[in-house]
């Protein structure tokens, strides 16, 4: 898998003069951006196996869907990806630009989804046959390509978890379909939620650091 950066830069300096001087009240929409990723996939790439009638298909540091909630539908391949967006911000919104797909020959049974297997169970889950709404449907599925998983922080950096979809199946024809490149957008804005506390200033830091230790054993004593 590549993966390509084509991010654009909000106009921050902009922005704040624009709060401040022209109409102080306007809303912290006035300080979206947005992130532009291309990430490219093979189609040598892509791994073929059997489980009996069914077709397990994968692609390599691929994981597969195994959401319990979706026990019984096409077991398709996602990528998790990771992203550094600016500090303070929240995701807003993931946008597809732009694909290349290419139909893959032949036809495909997909696995379907099973419970996970919990170490120490003493009882064999029974196989869980494919859903008869998904697998007689001519619905693409998973239908999307890019979604929002999570977002997290760690010290200042806004971390966010994406998952991607390349391969995608129409169950009722059997087909797949491989996006050999997807082109997408994270747009995002300033948010309250996660506003970071501020540095202390270089004289009040200076005022800490030199603060009587007299005082600060008054302290623990009355303690």
């Amino acid at each position: 898998m590549r993966f390509f950066d084509n991010s654009r830069r909000p106009n921050y300096i902009f922005a704040i003069l624009l709060s401040f001087f022209i109409i102080p009240w306007i809303s912290l929409d006035v300080y979206a951006g947005a992130k532009t990723l291309t990430v490219q996939f093979k189609e040598n790439d892509v791994k073929y196996s059997k489980q009996k009638e069914y077709d397990i298909v994968s692609l390599p540091e691929f994981d597969f869907i195994q959401n319990p909630l979706k026990v019984g539908e096409p077991m398709i391949p996602v990528k998790t990806i990771r992203v550094l967006l600016p500090s303070g911000t929240e995701v807003t919104n993931v946008r597809i630009v732009s694909t290349k797909e290419n139909k893959l020959d032949g036809t495909y049974y997909i696995y379907p989804i099973q419970y996970p297997v919990v170490t120490g169970e003493q009882e064999e889950r029974k196989f869980v046959e494919p859903k008869k709404e998904i697998y007689t449907s001519d619905a693409v599925y998973p239908g999307k390509l890019a979604e929002l998983y999570s977002e997290s922080y760690f010290r200042e950096y806004h971390i966010v978890e994406l998952l991607i979809y390349p391969l995608q199946y129409k169950p009722a024809q059997r087909e797949l379909t491989l996006n050999t490149e997807i082109s997408f957008e994270i747009e995002y804005s300033i948010s309250s939620k996660y506003q970071l506390p501020p540095r202390p200033r270089l004289n009040e830091k200076k005022q800490n650091e030199n603060e009587s230790p007299r005082r600060k054993r008054r302290g623990i004593l009355v303690e």
